[in-house]
C-alpha cells in the first residue's frame, strides 16, 4: 500500500458517482462478500481509479 493524492474539480459530484459505484457493485449479483468491508472491497481498488479518472478525477501516487 502507498499513500495517494485524489482531486478534482467538484468534491460534491465526485462523491454522489462513488456512492452510485458502490450501489451497483453491492447490488450486482456477482458481489458476494458479506460483513464490514473497505471500500476498496466494494468498489474494486485500482480499477475504480481508472473510471474516476473518466470524471476528472485526477490519482497521483506519493512514493517517494
Amino acid at each position: 500500500q502507498s499513500p495517494i493524492l485524489i482531486s478534482g474539480f467538484d468534491p460534491y459530484a465526485i462523491t454522489a458517482r462513488i456512492i452510485g459505484e458502490a450501489a451497483r457493485a453491492l447490488e450486482s449479483p456477482a458481489f458476494d462478500q458479506k460483513g464490514v468491508l473497505p471500500p476498496s472491497a466494494i468498489l474494486g481498488g485500482a480499477g475504480f481509479f481508472e473510471k474516476a479518472m473518466d470524471w476528472g478525477v485526477t490519482v497521483q501516487g506519493l512514493d517517494g
